[in-house]
Order: C-alpha cells, then sequence, then structure tokens
C-alpha cells in the first residue's frame, strides 16, 4: 500500500486509526456475541447445551485460522475490498441464520460464514495501522485492540437487548445490518478526496438498519 510521508503518524493516519477501530469493534460485538445469543437457541429452537456451543467455537474458530486465507486474499485485492467483503459476508452470513431452525445450520452461517467474514475485517485491522504510524506505532495498535474491548463491553448488553426485544430470529437480522457498518469503514482506507462516496455507504447502512428494525416490528405486530 502506498502511503505518502505527510500521512504518517499524521494527517488522514487518524481516520484510518479510526476506521480500524471501528472494524474491531464490529469484529469484538459479533465474535463475543455467541455467549448470549446461546441461551436464546437453547430456548427457541434446541435444548443442547453442547451442539449450541459449536456456534460460537466456529465463529471464532474460523475467525482465528483463517488467517492466513484473509492475508492471501488481501495482498491480492487490497484492504479496502477486503475489509468491505469481510462487512458484505458477515450480513450475508447473519441474515441467512436468521432463518435458520436448526443448530447445523447456524454454525455454518452463524459461525463459519460470518466467522470470516470478522476473520477479514481483523486482518486488515492488523496490517493497515502498521503502515500509517511508524513512530506511534505501538500506540495505534493498542487503540486497535481497545476496539476489540470495546465491542466486548457492548455486546452482552446489545444483544441482550435484542432478544428481549425481537427474539433470536430479530437479533441475528439486526446485528448483521449493524455488522454491514463494517463497509463504511472498510471504505475510508481509500484516499482522503471519497468522503462523498463515504456518505454515501454510510447512508445505504443506515438504510439497511432502519430496514431490517422495520420488518421485525412488523413481524411482532403479526404475531
Amino acid at each position: 500500500m502506498d502511503v505518502s510521508r505527510r500521512n504518517i503518524d499524521g494527517g488522514y493516519a487518524w481516520v484510518i486509526l479510526l476506521a480500524a477501530f471501528t472494524l474491531q469493534f464490529m469484529a469484538g460485538i459479533l465474535a463475543y456475541s455467541p455467549g448470549v445469543t446461546n441461551i436464546a437457541v437453547l430456548e427457541e429452537i434446541e435444548n443442547d447445551l453442547t451442539q449450541a456451543s459449536w456456534i460460537g467455537a466456529v465463529n471464532f474458530g474460523t475467525c482465528s485460522l483463517l488467517g492466513p486465507v484473509a492475508g492471501l486474499i488481501q495482498a491480492k485485492t487490497g484492504s479496502r475490498i477486503t475489509a468491505m467483503a469481510g462487512g458484505v459476508l458477515t450480513l450475508f452470513g447473519m441474515t441467512a441464520a436468521s432463518f435458520c431452525k436448526s443448530i447445523p445450520a447456524l454454525v455454518v452461517t452463524y459461525g463459519f460464514i460470518s466467522g470470516f467474514g470478522i476473520c477479514l475485517a481483523c486482518n486488515v485491522v492488523a496490517v493497515v495501522a502498521g503502515n500509517y504510524f511508524d513512530k506511534r506505532r505501538a500506540a495505534a495498535f493498542g487503540v486497535c485492540v481497545a476496539g476489540g474491548g470495546m465491542g466486548l463491553l457492548v455486546s452482552g448488553p446489545l444483544v441482550r437487548y435484542l432478544l428481549n426485544q425481537y427474539n433470536l430470529s430479530g437479533a441475528l437480522l439486526i446485528l448483521g445490518a449493524i455488522e454491514f457498518h463494517m463497509c463504511v469503514a472498510g471504505w475510508i482506507y481509500m484516499s482522503s478526496g471519497v468522503y462523498d462516496f463515504t456518505y454515501v455507504f454510510a447512508g445505504i447502512c443506515l438504510v439497511m438498519s432502519s430496514v431490517s428494525a422495520a420488518a421485525i416490528s412488523m413481524v411482532r405486530e403479526k404475531e
């Protein structure tokens, strides 16, 4: 990745750091969410704790084990496309998971597909922050890691609220729409002259979140 010297340790590097923090924050929310959603899986789908635990195990395992694959993809396509592909994959996986009625199906969608999505996002965070920082590289990586911790703190209360309001299916659908905002962070990895396009993508993501919430509300009213 070509980075002009004026953007090293300053300038647009801070925007990139914010994007990296956001990616890690989103990844943290989803990676730690199975600890809460498993309760709903046991109540609404199948009361088998051993099988239900495979959802979170596959999700986190995929995120970690497929790191080399994510690295190859990033080397071929670039950080921007890789991060945005992670957002799209996560949206697809969580949307499909919201329609699943069995644990094996959730393992594939919620576990593997969404896990690979956050794997792509996390790999971008690990590489790009180092490209934009030299003297402050250690602090930059610390900020990125803090994003994952912030996601961990938010994940529990957020997922619990969504489950209380929309049950398992609706919570998974809305989580997918939330995670789709990784595409906005990924788009920011372009040069600093593309703010207009960034606003467009941010608008699309907000619309996706609103449509998801509206769809779930309509379903609840019919019930």
